[in-house]
């Protein structure tokens, strides 16, 4: 656990030292960034089952293009993922390239962690805080769900083509997205919602109706019958412990809610921050809809760039009065972070990378799920 500790004292450091001035420059923020995600990229199979799926129909499609048979609909991940077109051929893109399941995950979350950087240096004005709330907010889910991350980071390249209102590129790189994870739809409608100011009673209204909505159960209903992982594995994927992830979500969503409410006339400097702002709102709102759902919450994710802008922009005033802001925070992110970190206990540590040979001890994970033990001894063999 040692290493995730460390990870994040460096990047509050950081924290720290841009609120009094000291910047993160971009060249910083890319040395960073590439770092976390080298980090990500070479670990052992870490974050639990979802690695072993996508390595499974990844070796079954580089197998059969080794023999020369490209005939890639005939494979289980064409037939697993066909609706997500864009992942399946990316697969091919890479399984030209290596035989091998790490170095699959490794070029995936290096590209996965390019359009984070793109989307931090595009869209904030504090890369060192908006690096602590990327690690409270989102790091871990990177280790996981490579094929949500990489729709949720490429889609965040549509949203300056909100503020040039263009949207015919907007709709194409959300159509790309999709073709990643069929969830990036929900981001399609950010483009129609009008770039302003809203009153706040309109805006805690909405809040109210989703967590109405969110106690029927039918927007959780409705993500269920659509969570296809769970389907293919025929088992049910909670290997984490967290049992109130979905109080959680309320938890979350009224405490970043209260943040804007408490700084509402300074969130609207000009567009960007505008747009940002409501993003983040829009967050809290998905939180509600499906805090009633095990995996629901995911479909927040696309919204989560919002929450990396907003709350570094507001830690990063200077102001006096944005001392309990800034501290409030920070204080979230570190324990959002912990919080994550504790709760998935073996999933993410001991941290090992790809590079040595053996497993991790204790991996139940691993034990129920590895396919191919030729790795356990050899992680280049292929």
């Amino acid at each position: 656990m040692w290493v995730y500790l460390l990870i994040i004292f460096l990047i509050l450091v950081l924290a720290y030292r841009e609120c009094y001035g000291a910047y993160l420059s971009k060249k910083g923020l890319m040395l960073v960034v590439m770092a976390l995600g080298m980090f990500v990229g070479l670990g052992d199979m870490l974050g639990g089952y979802d690695r072993y799926i996508y390595a499974n129909l990844f070796d079954e499609l580089s197998d059969q293009i080794m023999h020369n048979d490209y005939n890639f609909w005939k494979t289980n991940l064409f037939d697993m993922y066909m609706s997500d077109i864009g992942y399946c051929w990316l697969n091919v893109a890479i399984g030209f390239i290596t035989r091998n399941r790490y170095i699959f995950i490794l070029l995936v979350t290096i590209f996965i962690y390019i359009n984070i950087y793109n989307a931090i240096k595009r869209y904030t004005n504090n890369y060192a805080l908006a690096l602590l709330v990327f690690m409270g907010f989102w790091f871990f889910f990177t280790f996981t769900y490579l094929r949500q991350v990489l729709a949720v980071s490429f889609a965040w390249y549509a949203i300056k083509y909100i503020l040039q209102r263009n949207w015919k590129m907007y709709l194409l790189i959300i159509a790309i997205a999709i073709s990643f994870h069929n969830s990036a739809f929900i981001f399609a409608p950010l483009y129609f919602i009008p770039v302003r100011k809203y009153r706040r009673n309109t805006v805690l209204g909405i809040a109210i109706v989703c967590f109405l909505l969110g106690i029927t159960g039918i927007p959780s209903l409705i993500y269920d019958a659509y969570d296809e992982v769970a389907e293919y594995a025929g088992v049910k994927t909670s290997y984490t412990n967290i049992d109130t992830a979905r109080w959680a979500y309320i938890v979350e969503a009224v405490l970043i809610l209260f943040i804007i409410h408490r700084n509402y006339n300074i969130l609207f400097e000009n567009k960007l921050k505008t747009l940002m702002t409501n993003t983040s709102i829009i967050f809290c709102m998905i939180l509600m809809l499906f805090y009633n759902s095990e995996n629901g919450g995911r479909m927040s994710w696309y919204y989560v760039i919002g929450i990396v802008a907003t709350l570094s922009n507001l830690v990063g005033m200077a102001s006096k009065n944005m001392l309990l802001n800034r501290h409030f925070i920070i204080i979230l992110c570190f324990c959002l972070y912990m919080r994550i970190l504790l709760a998935w206990g073996v999933l993410v540590y001991p941290y090992k990378t790809f590079l040595t040979s053996g497993v991790r001890e204790g991996d139940f994970i691993e034990m129920e799920y590895e396919y191919d033990h030729d790795y356990d001894e050899n992680k280049f063999y292929r």
